[in-house]
């Protein structure tokens, strides 16, 4: 999808022209084969009203990142007086290779940045985020989501957002256009109907 930002304006005889910028924000998922399921979420005997937690990744396939520290954009649906827990760790092993507290204002996503971690090249791992219900996890609100980490193109350092979307490379692909355009960051995100 192309989005055309801009205009020409004529006044008295005047041509002002305003810079035109195509911005085509379009994420195509990695030619993987059979795809599997990928994200699970759920809460246990608790009679709170928890918000629901979203992290802006595709449902339908595993998301990959070239980076060691991957960047996600989490939100929650309404105020908590918990903070969410957040890690990310190799589902293959009990502990996790990072954890953290986060305090998110509800509906604005917030970005949180992973600090570097030993991650393999075509291995899967697990980003997993939590709300307690009465101080205990075993009951609050818990979403899982599993990530890749993908080999980096030799020219991986000169590509941008569009590149990498067009890639299959969501998290970075997400992560510069929400530095760099916040408009495709949105389309991106309305790509896979958040």
């Amino acid at each position: 999808m192309l989005r055309k930002v801009g205009k020409c304006l004529i006044c008295a005889g005047v041509v002002v022209l305003a810079l035109s910028v195509n911005v085509r924000a379009e994420y195509k998922p990695p030619d993987t084969g059979r795809q599997q399921q990928n994200k699970s979420a759920g809460s246990r005997g608790c009679s709170e009203s928890l918000p629901t937690i979203i992290l802006a990744a595709p449902d339908n396939h595993i998301a990959q990142t070239m980076r060691d520290n991957p960047v996600f954009f989490v939100k929650i649906s309404k105020a908590s007086s918990e903070p969410v827990l957040i890690s990310v760790y190799d589902p293959n092993q009990i502990d996790a290779f990072w954890k953290q507290e986060l305090q998110l204002l509800p509906q604005e996503w917030t970005k949180v940045t992973v600090p570097r971690l030993p991650l393999e090249i075509n291995k899967n791992y697990v980003v997993n985020l939590s709300i307690p219900c009465g101080g205990l996890i075993s009951s609050g609100q818990t979403l899982q989501l599993l990530f890749k980490k993908a080999a980096s193109p030799t020219t991986s350092k000169n590509l941008n957002f569009e590149q990498l979307a067009e890639s299959g490379i969501w998290y970075d692909a997400l992560f510069l256009a929400y530095e760099q355009n916040r408009d495709a960051f949105m389309q991106y995100l309305e790509n896979i109907g958040l």
